[in-house]
């Protein structure tokens, strides 16, 4: 009965280094399992941030899309009355404009000293061409009138240059 009872033993032992062997890999594949969860929600998780992005993108674009649609439907054509062939006409107001090239004054220019020449462009479609000195700034000949200073007014983009020096340099 001895050499029943070792090997008895032995299957027993073979039994539990089994099982521990078992209970060790299932012990691995609940945590394998455990990090690709954590895995899956965080990429749950970033999908949803995704979403909620791309929804207010969507929302973005179709406000854009409206915006659109209303400004090509303000811009169609032959909208409204207008007018009609051998109707009498509209009066149109007619306003006397005054060129702004009369009322600059001349500017002193010193002979003995490098000149050179400036092509002004006026608000009226005009050009006026002004012979100063290089030591001139630009704000002098805007200082002479104010009247020149229309175009500055009507375009208050320009108004950042109208308080500029500027030295004249010559080729």
């Amino acid at each position: 009965m001895a050499g029943n009872g070792d090997e008895e033993t032995e299957f027993l032992m073979e039994q539990v280094k089994k099982l521990e062997l078992m209970e060790k890999r299932t012990k691995e594949l609940v945590e394998q399992r455990k990090l690709e969860r954590q895995c899956l929600e965080m990429e749950c998780l970033k999908m949803e941030r995704q979403k909620k992005y791309l929804l207010a993108m969507l929302r973005e674009n179709e406000d854009a899309e409206e915006q659109d649609r209303l400004e090509q439907e303000a811009k169609k054509p032959f909208h409204g009355a207008g007018n009609i062939l051998g109707a009498p006409s509209p009066v149109q107001r007619v306003e006397s404009v005054q060129p702004v090239r009369n009322m600059v004054k001349p500017i002193e220019i010193d002979e003995s000293k490098p000149k050179g020449n400036i092509q002004v462009r006026l608000g009226d479609g005009g050009r006026l061409v002004l012979t100063l000195n290089l030591t001139h700034t630009i704000s002098l000949p805007w200082a002479r009138n104010r009247n020149v200073l229309a175009p500055f007014k009507q375009r208050p983009e320009l108004n950042e240059y109208a308080s500029k020096i500027f030295l004249l340099d010559s080729p």
